[in-house]
């Protein structure tokens, strides 16, 4: 289900939400408020969340009571474990696809709390580059506070400009490399291969990898300089076209990468490539979901233009 859900927004019963995610129900308790709370201020958190609290605790104590009848007409059972119970209260939330979403809870367990909570999207893992995780969240938080498509527009307009002053390991991507296919079926780095040879379908941090040690030689440095071994943590990064032919390449950044290699990188790295494989298809996703058009520095020109 592709929709966003805003407290402020939801006005009658037409507009309410349930959405399950296998262990989860979330649903707004606006329709029921309404209906009990006619005069309550919405926008009053306080409020709301006491008269959330009182209406899910009246839903839970009915529902529990249907599921003592179900274990005891269904399956003959008196003593069960079926049982449901509030666990939170987002102001917002958005749900890109099943299992991905994120929100704003304003209580958690009965305590009030006021923080983001994500589930399933990549800017949560460890792997996503730093930069564009840090940024990620920024135009989450925006997206749930019901910050303005112009202002939002902005900043990504912003970032887009300052793509070129990003540093090389904040915009690089991380990960571990291996060799062999997790079957061992499938050697990508057998004895035979040539330098720059890259056995087709080779994940791309294999690739990356091959790459930065095949230049430890074509560089005269593999005496000195150990290579990217099998089961390594790495960073890697895409590159533009240059004389060696590579398009990505690894770096181990724990302080032993010689400098040859992080200048070349330096020179090549393609970090348009990095924010649109890395962080652009993300932040599409999102602007899918507000029915918007995603910003592009040509369009923002042109809007410029015509304001004159």
């Amino acid at each position: 289900m592709k929709k966003i859900i805003k407290i402020e927004e939801i006005t009658d019963a037409t507009d309410w939400v349930v959405y399950t995610d296998t262990d989860s129900t979330f649903a707004s308790a606006l329709p029921l408020i309404d209906k009990r709370y006619p005069d309550i201020d919405k926008h009053n958190i306080d409020a709301m969340v006491k008269a959330t609290l009182e209406i899910t605790g009246d839903v839970q104590k009915y529902i529990n009571r249907m599921l003592d009848m179900l274990s005891n007409r269904l399956f003959n059972v008196k003593n069960h474990r079926f049982f449901i119970k509030q666990e939170m209260i987002a102001e917002s939330a958005i749900w890109l696809a099943k299992k991905r979403y994120c929100q704003w809870i304003v209580n958690e367990a009965g305590a009030n709390c006021n923080k983001m909570d994500v589930k399933g999207i990549d800017v949560v893992r460890s792997s996503f580059p730093p930069k564009f995780s840090s940024f990620m969240r920024e135009v989450m938080v925006m997206l749930l506070k019901s910050n303005l498509q112009g202002e939002i527009d902005d900043k990504i307009i912003k970032f887009e400009e300052q793509l070129k002053e990003i540093d090389l390991f904040d915009g690089a991507k991380s990960t571990s490399v291996k060799f062999k296919s997790q079957d061992g079926v499938k050697n990508y780095n057998p004895n035979s291969r040539k330098a720059f040879e890259i056995i087709s379908g080779s994940p791309a941090q294999v690739k990356a990898s091959l790459n930065f040690n095949d230049l430890l030689i074509k560089f005269g440095l593999d005496t000195t300089v150990e290579p990217i071994y099998h089961g390594q943590k790495i960073k890697y990064v895409y590159l533009k076209d240059n004389e060696y032919g590579i398009d990505c390449i690894a770096l181990k950044s724990d302080g032993t990468d010689p400098k040859e290699i992080l200048d070349f990188v330096g020179v090549y790295i393609d970090r348009r490539k990095m924010y649109e494989q890395e962080l652009k298809s993300k932040l599409v996703d999102f602007y899918g979901v507000m029915n918007w058009i995603y910003p592009t520095l040509e369009s923002k020109a042109s809007e410029q233009f015509f304001e004159f």
